[in-house]
């Protein structure tokens, strides 16, 4: 979930007039459409979303995390072909939700994940890498409102892993927060694997 964009004559809260047709691939069938929100043109103002903060305090409560009385966004900046503006609405010191833990079982056997935090940002666009070496980059999902789920090290198997994202997306459509269809982008996951098998069993965090 992620904080729309204002700008120029648009009200908050109101849709944008300003589509632009960026790329059109008659070839692939699909148009590629550009809001200012996404390259943060001149004018631009970022306002939180209706909703939105709600239903990742939904997702709070629902693993027992303390929610923040308050909570701060900030621009994360780093340059990549699907985020032209150069920054990421995002949270990090101060996020929405803190801690809790997400439950399910492996083979019967009961499993805990514990969570560090669970935070608001806006999302990017989507790279295609076309089997002729061209790339595209699809920016209608860039902006949208996201909700980042950020756990800790308590994973030991891909078993784990599978019956862990299964839970998740269970618990995000019982509190009708996302279908959470992965085939569609609606669910996603960046998994970091160590590959260290000596490695102590309280792995440090990754740096960010």
């Amino acid at each position: 979930m992620k904080p729309s964009w204002t700008g120029g004559a648009c009200a908050p809260g109101q849709p944008f007039q300003d589509l632009l047709v960026v790329v059109d691939r008659v070839r692939r069938g699909a148009k590629f459409l550009h809001r200012s929100r996404v390259s943060g043109s001149t004018g631009c103002t970022a306002g939180a979303q209706s909703g939105r903060g709600d239903a990742a305090v939904r997702l709070g409560l629902a693993v027992g995390s303390h929610i923040r009385p308050r909570c701060r966004f900030a621009r994360k900046h780093y340059f990549y072909p699907d985020l032209p503006k150069g920054f990421q609405i995002s949270q990090y010191e101060e996020p929405l939700c803190e801690g809790g833990t997400v439950e399910f079982r492996v083979a019967g056997e009961p499993r805990r994940v514990r969570l560090t935090r669970i935070h608001l940002e806006d999302d990017a666009g989507k790279n295609i890498h076309d089997d002729s070496g061209v790339s595209f980059v699809d920016f209608n999902r860039a902006g949208v409102p996201l909700v980042e789920i950020v756990s800790e090290p308590d994973i030991r198997s891909s078993e784990e892993a599978a019956e862990y994202m299964r839970a998740l997306r269970t618990l995000v459509r019982t509190l009708g927060i996302s279908d959470g269809n992965m085939e569609e982008g609606s669910l996603r996951c960046d998994a970091n694997v160590s590959c260290d098998c000596t490695a102590p069993r309280s792995w440090a965090p990754r740096p960010n």
